[in-house]
């Protein structure tokens, strides 16, 4: 039987805590007051996927929103008040970030009309939608493949969302200067891949819709 107790995770957090005063003695302090991130990332909750540690970034740098599969959804009022507030702080870079071996996205792509827990498939159903949009580009592929391009195709509907969201286009009227990135982070080697060109203007989005 599993511990009910997180002991342990206080004793690790204590060593890091101490290890990182040891290494800079302002290490924490220099961030206790304020934050001025420069990226907003918008990602998949996945136990596997841990942004400031794969981008190596500080404390202080990166502004984070997760949830079940990385979605980026107008009617989501925690993603958009995430993304809103986010501008707020001055953000100049929105990363929307997949990963491979999705397991919202293999779901999206295999899952029938009973299958999966009920909050989980209701989640799940955008997924499906962006594969119901882009049956051609999937149809024919192998299951592995399908999955990988479902992937990046629900990575792209995510990129396009922010940029047609209401906090992204009032910051663009606005004259504030803010890209919006898309990428794919791959489980088996730690790397991302750049799917997209940086968005940063309403007009970018017709390069996106060109291709998606």
């Amino acid at each position: 039987m599993a511990s009910s107790s997180i002991s342990h995770l206080l004793e690790n957090n204590k060593k890091w805590s101490e290890a990182c005063c040891s290494k800079d003695s302002d290490y924490f302090s220099k961030w206790a007051t304020s934050q001025s991130p420069e990226y907003f990332y918008i990602g998949c909750a996945d136990s596997r996927v841990s942004p400031d540690m794969a981008m190596d970034l500080p404390p202080g740098s990166i502004f984070v929103h997760r949830n079940l599969g990385g979605l980026v959804n107008h009617k989501d009022l925690n993603a958009m008040s995430c993304l809103e507030y986010a501008l707020v702080l001055g953000v100049k870079h929105v990363i929307v970030s997949g990963h491979y071996n999705c397991g919202a996205c293999k779901g999206g792509l295999l899952w029938g009309p009973t299958d999966g827990p009920p909050l989980t498939a209701a989640t799940v159903a955008d997924v499906k939608a962006v594969k119901e949009m882009n049956a051609a580009q999937l149809e024919g592929l192998p299951q592995d493949q399908a999955w990988d391009k479902l992937v990046e195709l629900n990575t792209m509907n995510g990129v396009k969302n922010a940029c047609t969201s209401m906090p992204v286009g009032n910051a663009w009227k606005e004259g504030k200067k803010v890209a919006v990135h898309g990428v794919v982070y791959n489980p088996a080697d730690g790397k991302l891949k750049e799917i997209c060109e940086p968005i940063t203007g309403p007009e970018g989005l017709k390069s996106l819709t060109d291709t998606y």
